[in-house]
């Protein structure tokens, strides 16, 4: 009896023990769960706060712009007249924006190794370009694979339009001597531009075609690099724009055979010969020149596109600068947004149709959604 009382009384025993490991091993389910579901909470909200964190701080970093020093980009050499029109405009921006703005220089390929250079860096709103009308034609020319929409405007602020020039002593009294003599010494007649594409090199491409004659193109990094080669007679004739040709014209160290424009009222060139007093028919090219332009990368912050734009646009409006083009010769602009971008494309669908139905490139400007403009 004894014996089966002490059995009874172990098997309760172990019954305790295990009902309290049981217990215990519930417990610390519990206690385990509790501790993941707290963990869990904890990290979400600690989630939830950095994205909170990493927005305000991208908010902050666009309200705050700018708070370093900006580049500015010119794709043209520091002879050339859109450095200076650069250096002068940014100097003045400067000032607006609260930042130092720092132009620099990157030539090569009618300004594409510049602009690439721009296209490739952060939009940000610290890189900038300060370009010309050459970015338009990159594609018809195929030295990069760039085009308007690949930048946002902030500030088209001048044009000008082409002038042709050949040293003071030239035989060439006329533009029609000068094509007369292209046309009995084809290929010989040695000519300056500043690359493919830039204003130079279109004017020689419509003479060309328009006359059927050949001129030996020789390419300079910039306006006045070419014009020292005009004055050492290393060239006969170069298409300059208003501001490098003018001091030369008045200093007698060059003479002007013709204005390549049939619209614009340009001070200090009235008693020039235009293009169309010798070649009326030329008008339908007309008008069309280099213009100036301040430029962000695409997908830019509209915040800082804003900045900017006001920045440069104070800039522009100050009685300094709008002396300056008067200087320059050139014809004041002022256009931002839509009105700059539509003024850009209808240059760009003028001469790439005609640098197409000419000849000079087989890239087809509609393959690039670029389409005719309506007569």
């Amino acid at each position: 009896m004894k014996k089966w009382i002490g059995i009874l009384l172990s098997v309760a025993l172990i019954a305790t023990m295990l009902a309290g490991c049981s217990s215990s091993s519930s417990s610390s389910t519990d206690t385990t769960a509790a501790a993941a579901e707290t963990e869990e909470a904890t990290t979400g909200a600690a989630d939830s706060e950095t994205e909170e964190e990493t927005t305000e701080a991208a908010a902050s970093t666009t309200t705050d712009y700018p708070t370093k020093t900006v580049t500015a980009v010119v794709p043209f050499g520091t002879t050339s007249g859109t450095d200076a029109m650069s250096r002068t405009l940014c100097t003045l921006a400067q000032e607006f924006l609260g930042q130092t703005i720092t132009v620099i220089n990157k030539t090569g390929a009618s300004a594409a190794v510049g602009t690439t250079y721009v296209s490739q860096q952060a939009a940000d709103g610290y890189t900038l370009l300060t370009g010309s009308e050459s970015t338009g034609l990159f594609r018809c020319w195929g030295t990069a694979d760039l085009d308007y929409d690949d930048f946002i405007p902030i500030l088209l602020y001048m044009r000008e339009c082409g002038i042709m020039i050949t040293y003071a002593d030239s035989p060439y009294e006329t533009v029609e001597d000068l094509i007369e003599a292209a046309r009995e010494n084809p290929g010989k007649i040695t000519v300056g531009t500043t690359g493919t594409g830039g204003l130079p090199d279109v004017w020689w491409s419509i003479l060309e075609y328009e006359f059927d004659v050949e001129f030996n193109r020789v390419a300079y990094d910039g306006s006045s690099d070419a014009n020292t080669a005009l004055l050492g007679k290393h060239i006969e004739a170069f298409v300059a724009g208003t501001q490098t040709s003018y001091p030369l014209m008045t200093d007698g160290s060059v003479r002007v055979l013709a204005v390549m424009d049939n619209e614009a009222e340009l001070d200090g060139y009235e008693d020039c010969p235009r293009l169309t007093d010798y070649y009326p028919d030329l008008a339908e090219y007309m008008p069309y020149g280099p213009f100036f332009v301040v430029e962000v990368a695409a997908g830019t912050d509209q915040a800082i596109v804003d900045t900017l734009t006001d920045a440069f646009m104070q800039a522009y409006e100050t009685d300094e600068f709008q002396e300056y083009i008067g200087t320059c010769r050139d014809i004041p602009m002022g256009l931002t947004g839509d009105e700059a971008n539509e003024f850009m494309k209808n240059q760009q669908a003028k001469i790439w149709w005609l640098m197409y139905d000419i000849g000079e490139t087989e890239v087809c400007p509609s393959d690039y959604g670029v389409e005719r403009l309506e007569e």
